[in-house]
């Protein structure tokens, strides 16, 4: 059996996360306490309506609150997280022996495959600029040893050419 090498193992396992991402059957992890604090606050017609403003407003409160006012989000949030971990398990043995495919460019997460674009572009750009650095260092010595230069100077790129306009018939 072939031994994997380290970037098949991280490239296996980036495949075995995006899988799960697009996998609907997948179960999601919880909310924590304070989510789920702001989600019923939310319901009741509290904050402002955007959801940064009042999220920080919330927080505040959280903080401020006691632990008796905390106990039945906490003890929410314990019941769903023993229903997370038991259905990941559920999962977890269905999926067992299946071969996750690695996954093609389309089917990652638009954000992963704006982020390996961008990465793409950073590299292109360093490769021409690299070839530019050496075209002019080639120019550079090039004139530094008197050699004729390939490039047409800049006095006859300037002018047009003359067209003789010679009458005699």
């Amino acid at each position: 059996m072939k031994k994997r090498t380290k970037g098949e193992k991280k490239a296996q396992k980036a495949a075995e996360k995006a899988f799960e991402f697009l996998d609907p059957t997948c179960p999601r992890k919880p909310p924590k306490p304070f989510m789920i604090y702001c989600a019923k606050q939310r319901e009741l017609g509290r904050g402002t309506g955007f959801e940064a403003e009042d999220t920080e407003f919330f927080l505040k409160e959280w903080n401020a609150a006691e632990k008796k006012v905390r106990a039945p989000f906490k003890e929410e949030a314990k019941k769903l997280k023993d229903k997370y971990s038991q259905d990941r398990k559920k999962y977890l043995a269905k999926r067992a022996g299946k071969v996750v495919p690695l996954p093609k460019p389309r089917n990652l997460p638009l954000h992963v495959r704006e982020a390996r674009l961008e990465k793409e572009e950073l590299k292109r750009a360093r490769r021409e600029g690299d070839a530019a650095k050496k075209a002019a260092r080639y120019a550079a010595s090039l004139a530094a040893s008197g050699a004729p230069s390939l490039s047409p100077s800049p006095v006859t790129a300037s002018k047009p050419p003359v067209e003789s306009t010679n009458e005699s018939n």
